[in-house]
C-alpha cells in the first residue's frame, strides 16, 4: 500500500476484520471484490481507530490524516470444502 500505510484482513466465518495501520496520512483505495463488504455505498463507522472507510463505486476508499491504527469488522466468509484457500493468484481468500 506505500511506505506509510499497511492494509490487511482477517477473517473467519464469523467475522471478517479489515485492519489499516498508518504511519503518517494515507488514502487507499481497495477493488470492491477484496473485502466482503455486502455491496453497499456510504460510510462504515471504525470498531476501533480514528481512520474513514468509505464505499463507492470506484471501490472502498480507507484515508487516516496521519499515524493510527484502524479495524473495521465485517461479515464473515466461508470456504467451500471443496474449494482451496489459496487462489491460482497466490491470494489467500
Amino acid at each position: 500500500m506505500g511506505d506509510d500505510a499497511l492494509v490487511y484482513v482477517r477473517e473467519s466465518a464469523e467475522e471478517t476484520v479489515l485492519l489499516l495501520a498508518t504511519r503518517a496520512a494515507a488514502d487507499v483505495t481497495l477493488p470492491v471484490w477484496m473485502v466482503p463488504f455486502g455491496g453497499g455505498v456510504g460510510i462504515l463507522p471504525a470498531e476501533l481507530g480514528p481512520a474513514v472507510f468509505s464505499s463507492g463505486p470506484e471501490g472502498l476508499h480507507l484515508a487516516a490524516t496521519g499515524a493510527s491504527f484502524t479495524a473495521w469488522v465485517l461479515p464473515g466468509v466461508t470456504i467451500a470444502a471443496d474449494e482451496h484457500p489459496v487462489s491460482q493468484r497466490g491470494l489467500a481468500r
